[in-house]
């Protein structure tokens, strides 16, 4: 289940996955807790920018899905390390369909 109280409050990157068809949402933060509070914020209120996490969230809930960090990494890589692992795992949520 998709929980920011589980999440440390470090920099690094950090991965959103729906249960059901695997797709991802790979991002990055200065504090990965806030972040993950961000986005199930958004969902819950129907107003993220990710529309197919939205529609999924809408059917599954918080439940379909799941967080887990990476990398914990310093500030100033963060956007690198984001970067790489979007290259590497190529997350449909990253593209805002």
């Amino acid at each position: 289940m998709l929980n920011h109280l589980d999440m440390p409050a470090v920099p690094g990157v950090y991965q959103i996955a729906h249960t059901e068809t695997g797709s991802l949402y790979i991002g990055c933060s200065k504090n990965i807790r806030h972040r993950v509070r961000d986005h199930v914020t958004a969902l819950t209120r129907n107003r993220h920018v990710a529309k197919r996490m939205q529609r999924h969230w809408n059917i599954s809930g918080r439940a379909g899905f799941t967080v887990c960090v990476l990398e914990v990494c310093d500030e100033g890589a963060i956007y690198a390390r984001e970067s790489e692992y979007i290259r590497q795992r190529e997350p449909v949520y990253n593209g805002l369909q």
